[in-house]
């Protein structure tokens, strides 16, 4: 027990200092440290079936101890083969009648915790009858009395279960004597529907009474039930009694107390429950009378008197005076009126206070129209007691007959059923009205009391709709449905009979879905609880889906709303139950063909009244597709399709809407749109093409294939009648079953039929893209310029009298005149081609083309057309008012140039170049392609067009003849550039006094010079050095150069420069020329070289010239040599890089910026600048150190990186810069693996890490070298892989830790269609499978990753001591349990891993060939013993040639396995280990651990007792990690025993015989081979001794004794053994008479000693047979005595042997006894301790 009586302190320290295991025993002891009884008193008894007593702990497994065993036993009650138990069974064992007492302990196995209960058995002092009740009922339910026992001194025994008593029926001594069983009987519990304990119902079959009875009542009465105890040893306890009343069970109706008025009355009625039945007596009763008595007035002057009447007969009782009075029953028997618990009621007179009304149902003043209702009055007195109201008292009720229709009522007034007719509020009034006597009054009592109720009267409530079914939908998403009231006062409350299958908001909102099942939402109004409306609400499972039939054909642009169905179908009744609302399910919206329809997003998922939900898909281009929409997620795939088609507008093209032609020609009528043929039902489309007039026109369809679109319509419409009507094109499907709303078009035009008017003719323009059309028509002008050089199309159009142009006049007769054939002509004047053209109206109409041929010479022509009729034979009404003719005058005119065609322009505000525009039609169009670098103006009165530079560039004039036949634009080709380089060229050797020619030049960008017009504007000049020489500009000038004349005046040396200055005033000057005045030398001592640049750096030419002698004086000085030399630096040409950047162009999105690098940062000074933009300087900006930002503007720059080196060079690069949106990004990872030839990964290996790479590209795929997207990365699932940002912008690290496949999501937030999405799938990258590893295994494993050279990587294993690996080859063994790590690492690229689980081996499995056997002969193959610690293998995986050799040369596996041999007959008491050697090695071709069983080299007396040994070999194995754990397995190897012959020589006289003894097991000698090596000896068939099976002979004799001797070479007799392979030969010889006595007396002792050896072996082996089967008796007799048994074996006499040996003393004749014998003794001596 646990004592808490130590200081609080310390005892909190003791508690929290314990570990979580010490408390929890701890508290496990504190709660079960109870018993159910802490005391037990078990009464004495002698009869068998002692008195037991359950005992129980409450919780806990304890054994159970008594300390008195004699007095009190235990018998623990166990349960489930346990050791402990909860329950015990305490039995009074005591066999004296006195007091004795014992203790019983449970000790508790977990916590040690004992509980201890006191037990102590006595003698039953006396005996009484327990009861609930000494009142029964007559025929009610039966009353269980019980005995309770009590010892001397009043304590009460804790049980008599198992006690016999004897119960019965005594006389009762105060009632008259009648029949003793007349009032009660005594019950079996069989007979009634009661449970009695276990032991009670054992007694009942006996037909004994226990401690325990039943006892019903059968007349009313009284009688006394006896007990006693049965035992005889109690016969002097008294018996005890209890007296029982019977009583008929009667009540009083009512049995309430009653509140009457003065004169009022009321009737009782009486009861009584006869078998569970209540029957109603009738007055006057049997045994009953009914009294009133205790009157009590209320008016104290009055000192007597009655309240109230009773008529004894009907049992009336009438009110007389206010007052009280008890009505009661009085039993007749004067026995039975003491006996309480008869019925009785008081009665009290009072007066009337106020009414009151009450309504059923529901109690409420708000009722419900069309409910029939049940209005009742009551009367209160002035205590607010209800008063009965009797049928003499007169209440008047008046009610609205609008709102009310009464269908019955009560006769007082007080009762009444009405119906509610009509909504509203109305009151109704209730009066008691009535007048009573009282019995002290002659004057009656009048009451007038008035009471009134406000009434609402609402409509029904209805629920709508009428129920609700929501589809199951597995993934948390809830229908919300909101529930619409109708009727009822408005305010309601509502609730859900299952909250887990629909919940319902205080606004009537339903939410369902997540779980399956029904419900019912139920609306109660506030007003009235009562008056409620409920809807059932079904969450079933969805499988089946039905777009329901809508308009499924639809003009482009418009939306179509698609209802959708959703069912519930029963499996059993294939009833189908429509879905109420499913617009909260995920759709998918899939079709056929991309692009026809579009999943309108604005359109809401909506519910009507036939469909569950709905979808809104947009048309957007023509066709038709096959929609399926399916609900996404759902647990089971559920979908359904329907067609739609969608059209473009039906509208008219040709024309638009007027067609307007002359008599008996046709207009070909385009329409286009319109419906299509409905696809699944294509013979219900229609085409229907109306007009008013048919007589007027002839309407032709023209059919493919000259039909130009399937959704075009063409009809030829002939003029027949001059008129004006309206043609109205319908065109559609008829409604079917699949299209049962199709859609119907129609367009309509005017089409008339007039005469023309008036006529124009005009050269035909072609207007150049981009243009503007020939403004002469606008001017009027009468002379129209046309080319002189190319044929022109003139083109006559027509018009009517209100100035509308025809769209066809093909029926006109025309003819065409020249006024000068010279300068043009027509090839046929009297035709006209007719061209359809869209004039710009938007309607296509016949012009009448006819071709102007020309001949190239320039001059003025006038052109004239006629009209001479129509080209029928008779013509309409009206022709005279028509025209006659129209003319137009031509110049004809050459095509226009520009002068000049190619220029140069120096960047400067002053230069203005003009280029002049020869010849032409004089209206043109100038344009240029770059419009910001250059002002154009076009000076059309001048006919040319000035350019002024604004920024240097490149551009192309182009100037449009706007008025003559195109051919294409006349261009000028136009450079603006600054001063680039200043170039000086002249001769810089110079005889004195002669004159070179001096050339400069300035030259722009890519090397154009430019002309010397323009040197005044850059301030062009020379400057020397010196004065040796002078300059002359020369009057004979190029147009590109400014030339000079220099003249040498002095020998000597000088320089000359020239210098230009460009408008921003910097200078340009040109490379210095040295000039040398020299004498006259000869040319050939003159030379140059060439040096090419092969590197950056540093470098010197040096240059020598060396005389070869002294004297000729050729140096001053007289030296001998001259030298000079020259550094030249080599320096890198200006390059811009940037990571992953293309020299041409750098790409950039929007809102980003760029830091830039160049190749000479660090050596020289670098700047860059955006020389110009498009369309605006805000798309890139430049900060003058290599930072570019990008605006919020697409568009292009033009970038400029300067680098000025320390030694006066500058470099210059232009590059492009584009600032464009970003259109895509790409996800890559990186680094690359390699597999092995011929291998694949399916999968990223686990343990991996990756290096995910974001790149952004444009439109046209190419990637930005910058970027400034906002990244979002998720994964589908967060256990595979573990990621994180990278160590630059834009990459992520990842590791794979776990297998699977996980999607990997990257977008932009801001852009929402801006995203990637790749699957990783991580596997093991290393084989084989570790699952199904155990102690003992040899894993292979391997990998088809390799390096990037194809080497394999480096094995590493996390816990060497579970496997040994080799870390080369990547081979393992299992050595003991546990779970280690394999890691394959290829530096730099990747490290998998894989986990190996390591189980304890199960049972080894031994097998060997069938076909071998072990055998002890020296020559015997090894026997191989085959063990796999597993279910099958130990190898794992395939090896390599190198891991096999690890295996065998590093890992030696078979270190694990201990192999272990044993003779199964344990007789045989030769150790295994002397005659075999076992070691164990592993195969890798099998794949399993192998034993190895070899023949030691065996001594001869050993082979002699194995020879035989009738047994088998145990063999086993065990591993050493696991030595004695899972038991031992062992198999039986066969063992055949080699034979054994214990003579090597015969030597044999003339006429001896000599018996070859061989020594075997059965099978063995029966396999024996005996044959001969010479002719002269014989060999006699072999047989058993007479003694025993394991011996054979065979007779060996002489046949010619003296040819024998002659033998030059011995003789042998062979003895072969094909099952133990052997091969043994016996030397036989000639025996020596002269050395015959030498021998005799020790060959006649060897004899007899060799004859009977194996009769001495025979006769041990029997006596040790007889000796094992004395000593299994002996074992046996033990059980019964101890005696010690010693048996000593005694030795049998030898007998003589019977062949003659040689003189060579045998092996047993030695001092020792033989090792059969010594053995045979050890096995025969016994001693039992």
């Amino acid at each position: 027990m646990i004592a808490f009586g130590a200081p609080r302190p310390r005892g909190f320290r003791l508690l929290f200092s314990l570990t979580p295991h010490h408390f929890f025993l701890f508290l496990i002891g504190t709660l079960a440290n109870k018993l159910n009884v802490p005391q037990v008193l078990l009464p004495f008894s002698r009869e068998p079936g002692r008195v037991p007593f359950l005992l129980e702990a409450q919780r806990g497994c304890y054994i159970w101890h008594s300390t008195q065993h004699d007095a009190v036993a235990i018998q623990p009650l166990y349960e489930n083969g346990t050791s402990c138990s909860q329950r015990a069974v305490l039995v009074a064992e005591s066999t004296q009648p006195i007091r004795l007492s014992s203790i019983i302990l449970a000790r508790e196995v977990v916590t040690d915790h004992e509980l201890r209960c006191d037990v102590k058995v006595d003698v039953i002092d006396n005996i009484e009858i327990v009861s609930r009740t000494r009142e029964l009922y007559v025929d009610d339910a039966p009353l269980e009395l019980m005995v309770r026992a009590l010892d001397s001194k009043g304590n009460t025994f804790s049980t008599l279960a198992g006690m016999v008593f004897e119960w019965s029926i005594a006389q009762d001594k105060e009632s008259s004597r009648e029949e003793l069983s007349s009032k009660i009987r005594i019950l079996n519990y069989s007979e009634a529907e009661y449970s009695p304990p276990d032991y009670i119902t054992e007694m009942e079959k006996e037909e004994k009474q226990g401690d325990v009875i039943l006892v019903s009542g059968m007349r009313t009465g009284a009688a006394v039930v006896k007990v006693r105890i049965h035992e005889p040893f109690y016969k002097k306890v008294a018996a005890a009694l209890i007296r029982l009343l019977v009583l008929e069970n009667i009540f009083l109706i009512p049995s309430h107390d009653t509140y009457l008025l003065v004169g009022a009355y009321m009737k009782y009625r009486v009861a009584k429950m006869v078998q569970g039945r209540m029957t109603e007596g009738k007055f006057p009763l049997e045994h009953y009378t009914l009294e009133l008595q205790d009157h009590r007035l209320i008016d104290v002057g009055l000192r007597s008197g009655t309240v109230a009447l009773l008529d004894e007969k009907t049992a009336m009782v009438t009110a007389l005076q206010l007052g009280q009075t008890n009505l009661v029953f009085v039993h007749k028997n004067v026995h039975m009126r003491s006996v309480s618990g008869l019925p009785n009621s008081t009665i009290y007179v009072v007066e009337p206070g106020f009414l009151g009304f009450t309504i059923h149902p529901g109690g409420r003043w708000s009722l419900e129209v069309g409910q029939v209702y049940i209005i009742t009055v009551e009367v209160f007195d002035k205590s607010s007691t209800r008063v009965y109201i009797s049928d003499n008292l007169k209440i008047t009720f008046q009610f609205s007959k609008e709102y009310f229709e009464e269908q019955l009522s009560t006769l007082n007034g007080s009762y009444h059923m009405v119906k509610a007719l009509k909504d509203g509020a109305v009151v109704i009034n209730a009066s008691l009205t009535s007048s009573l006597w009282e019995s002290n009054s002659s004057q009656p009592k009048t009451y007038q009391i008035n009471h009134q109720q406000e009434v609402k009267i609402y409509f029904p409530i209805q629920l709508k709709p009428s129920f609700l079914a929501f589809p199951h939908y597995p993934l948390g998403i809830s229908n919300r449905f909101t529930v619409q009231v109708e009727g009822g006062s408005g305010n309601f409350t509502w609730s859900s009979s299952n909250e887990t299958v629909a919940m319902v908001t205080t606004k009537g909102v339903v939410t369902a879905g997540q779980v399956r099942g029904n419900s019912t939402i139920l609306a109660r109004d506030v007003q009235n609880p009562f008056r409620s409306g409920n809807i059932k609400v079904y969450v079933m499972k969805l499988n089946k889906m039905e777009l329901l039939p809508f308009q499924a054909d639809v003009e482009i642009g418009q939306i179509i709303e698609v209802p959708i169905a959703m069912y519930h179908v029963n499996t059993e009744t294939k009833e189908a139950i429509a879905f109420t609302d499913c617009s909260h399910l995920p759709l998918d919206l899939n079709s056929d063909k991309q692009g026809v329809f579009t999943l309108f997003k604005e359109g809401i998922q909506k519910p009507g009244p036939m469909h569950c939900s709905s979808v809104h898909i947009a048309a957007t281009s023509p066709g038709h597709t096959l929609v399926t929409i399916s609900v996404t997620g759902h647990e089971e795939h559920v979908w359904s399709s329907a067609t739609f088609a969608a059209y473009e507008p039906l509208k008219a093209l040709n024309p638009v809407e007027v067609a307007l032609v002359t008599w008996h020609s046709v207009k070909e009528m385009v329409f286009e749109g319109g419906p299509h043929p409905w696809i699944l039902e294509p013979s219900r489309f229609f085409l229907e093409l109306s007009m008013e007039k048919a007589e007027a026109i002839r309407i032709t369809e023209v059919r493919l294939p000259a039909k130009r679109k399937q959704n075009q319509y063409v009809y030829r419409v002939l003029c027949l009648e001059l008129g004006e009507q309206v043609l109205t094109l319908r065109i559609g499907n008829h409604p079917g079953v699949l299209n049962p709303s199709p859609s119907v078009e129609k367009v309509q035009v005017r089409f008339i039929c007039a005469h023309p008017a008036s006529m124009l003719v005009t050269p035909m323009y072609k207007v150049p893209a981009g243009t503007q059309p020939c403004p002469l028509p606008q001017y009027n002008k009468q002379l129209i310029p046309v080319s002189s050089v190319r044929d022109t199309v003139l083109e006559l159009a027509v018009f009517d009298q209100h100035g509308r142009k025809f769209d066809n006049f093909s029926s006109l007769m025309l003819e065409w005149k020249s006024s000068n054939e010279t300068l043009a002509r027509f090839e046929s004047p009297k035709s006209v081609e007719m061209v359809a053209r869209d004039d710009g109206s938007g309607q296509t109409r016949l012009h009448g083309h006819q071709i102007l041929e020309v001949h190239q010479i320039k001059g003025t022509v006038l052109i004239g057309v006629n009209f001479a009729g129509y080209s029928g034979k008779r013509s309409p009404k009206g022709i005279s008012n028509s025209p006659r003719s129209a003319g137009v005058e031509l110049l004809l005119v050459e095509d226009v140039t520009v002068q000049p065609e190619n220029a140069t322009i120096y960047n400067h505000p002053d230069v203005k170049e003009v280029f002049n525009l020869v010849e032409g039609s004089g209206y043109f169009l100038v344009n240029s392609s770059e419009q910001d670098i250059v002002t154009t103006t076009y000076m059309e009165s001048e006919g040319s067009v000035q350019l002024v530079p604004a920024h240097p560039g490149f551009l192309t004039l182009k100037v449009y003849d706007l008025c003559l036949a195109y051919l294409g634009p006349a261009m000028a080709q136009v450079r603006v550039s600054d001063i680039q380089e200043v170039e000086l060229d002249l001769i810089d050797k110079v005889e004195i006094g002669k004159t070179v020619l001096v050339v400069v030049r300035v030259l722009g960008s890519s090397k154009h010079p430019f002309r010397n017009k323009y040197f005044r504007n850059m301030d062009v000049r020379l400057q020397l050095a010196s004065a040796i020489v002078t300059l002359r500009l020369t009057e004979d000038q190029d147009e590109y150069s400014e030339n000079y004349m220099l003249r040498a005046v002095t020998v000597g040396q000088t320089t000359l420069v020239a210098i230009a200055t460009d408008r921003m005033g910097r200078k340009f000057t040109s490379a210095p020329r040295h000039i040398e005045v020299f004498l006259q030398l000869p040319a050939e001592n003159n030379f140059a070289m060439v040096v090419h640049t092969k590197a950056a750096g540093r470098t010197t030419i040096k240059v020598t010239v060396r005389s070869k002698n002294s004297s000729f004086g050729q140096f001053e000085r007289n030296v001998l040599e001259l030298s000079d030399e020259i550094q030249i630096l080599v320096f890198e040409k200006l390059q811009l890089f940037y990571a992953d950047c293309q020299r041409e162009q750098i790409l950039m999105p929007m809102n980003s910026q760029l830091k830039l690098h160049t190749n000479r940062e660090g050596a020289a000074s670098v700047s860059s600048r955006v020389l110009k933009c498009f369309p605006n300087s805000s798309v890139i900006e430049e900060d003058g150190e290599g930072l570019l930002r990008s605006g919020s503007i697409a568009g292009t720059a033009v970038l400029e990186v300067t680098s000025i080196e320390p030694f006066g060079v500058n470099q210059t690069t232009v590059t492009g810069v584009q600032a464009t949106p970003v259109t895509y990004l790409r996800l890559s990872s990186y680094p690359k693996l390699y597999t092995a030839q011929g291998r694949t990964l399916s999968a990223f290996p686990l343990g991996m890490s990756l290096t995910f790479i974001v790149e952004f590209y444009n439109n046209i795929g190419e990637k930005f070298h910058t970027h400034n997207t906002r990244l979002y990365m998720a994964l589908n699932r967060d256990d595979l892989l573990l990621i994180g940002p990278g160590n630059k912008n834009y990459t992520y690290m990842a590791q794979a830790v776990n297998k699977g496949v996980t999607v990997v999501g990257l977008w932009d937030q801001r852009h929402p269609g801006m995203a990637d999405y790749i699957p990783v799938a991580v596997e093991h990258a290393i084989e084989p499978d570790t699952k199904l590893i155990s102690v003992g295994d040899v894993i292979c494993f391997s990998t088809q990753l390799v390096s990037q050279h194809g080497e394999p990587g480096v094995w590493m294993i996390s816990t060497n001591n579970i496997i040994q690996t080799d870390t080369v080859t990547g081979v393992g063994v299992a050595r003991s349990p546990g779970t280690a790590t394999i890691f394959h690492d290829i530096p730099g690229v990747v490290k998998t891993f894989r986990e190996v689980v390591v189980n304890a081996s199960s049972r080894l499995t031994l097998s060997y060939d069938l076909k071998t056997y072990l055998t002890n002969t020296p020559n015997a193959t090894v026997f191989k013993l085959f063990i796999s610690t597993g279910r099958s293998v130990n190898l794992k995986g395939s090896c390599t040639p190198s891991q096999a050799l690890a295996v065998e040369k590093v890992l030696l596996p078979e270190t694990l396995m201990l192999c272990h041999v044993q003779f199964s007959n344990t007789l045989l008491d030769i150790p295994a280990s002397k005659v075999f050697h076992i070691y164990s090695e592993f195969s890798v071709e099998k794949g399993v651990y192998v034993c190895l069983i070899k023949v030691r080299q065996e001594s001869e007396e050993l082979r002699q007792v194995l020879s035989v040994a009738d047994t088998s070999v145990y063999g086993w194995a065990t591993l050493l990690s696991e030595r004695g754990k899972n038991g031992m397995q062992r198999i039986l190897i066969p063992f055949i025993p080699g034979f054994y012959m214990n003579q090597s020589e015969f030597v044999l006289g003339h006429k001896d015989t000599g018996e070859l003894r061989i020594l075997g097991v059965e099978r063995v000698l029966e396999s024996l081979e005996v044959f001969h090596s010479s002719p002269f000896l014989t060999v006699s068939g072999h047989k058993h001794s007479t003694l025993t099976t394991s011996v054979t002979l065979y007779l060996i004799r002489i046949v010619n004794f003296t040819a024998f001797q002659q033998m030059s070479s011995p003789a042998f007799i062979n003895v072969s053994c094909a099952l133990t392979n052997q091969h043994e030969a016996v030397v036989v010889r000639a025996k020596d008479v002269s050395g015959a006595d030498h021998c005799e007396e020790s060959g006649v002792f060897k004899n007899f000693v060799g004859s009977y050896q194996i009769l001495l072996f025979t006769l041990f082996a029997v006596l040790a047979s007889t000796a094992f089967i004395f000593l299994a008796y002996n074992a046996f007799l033990n059980k019964v005595q101890t005696i010690p048994v010693v048996y000593v074996p005694t030795i049998g006499p030898t007998q003589p042997g019977s062949y003659t040996a040689t003189c060579s003393p045998p092996h047993f004749l030695s001092s020792q006894p033989p090792l059969v014998q010594s053995r045979l003794q050890h096995w025969l001596w016994s001693i039992k301790h």
